[in-house]
């Protein structure tokens, strides 16, 4: 069993922290935040939920947006949802 719209299963203790913070405090490019913002994506918990092809659907997410917020992701032991996860 899976819980849905639930991204901490996943994650040991100290990656979990991440999950509820404001995407602010992870991804370094000011233009992926705002444009994630936009989207109505807030924290580190949303956004792993969402898979690279999701975010490139976003206005002004682009492929360096991608770029930044999947380096920062990982640097954190996180990563997007797989593009098939729907």
């Amino acid at each position: 069993f899976v819980p849905e719209n639930d991204p901490s299963f996943l994650y040991d203790q100290e990656t979990k922290k991440w999950l509820g913070e404001d995407i602010d405090e992870l991804v370094p490019s000011m233009r992926a935040i705002e444009a994630l913002k936009t989207g109505g994506i807030e924290t580190v918990g949303q956004l792993v939920q969402l898979s690279a092809r999701d975010l490139m659907k976003l206005p002004n997410f682009g492929r360096k947006c991608l770029k930044h917020t999947v380096e920062a992701l990982a640097e954190q032991g996180l990563s997007l949802a797989p593009d098939d996860h729907r």
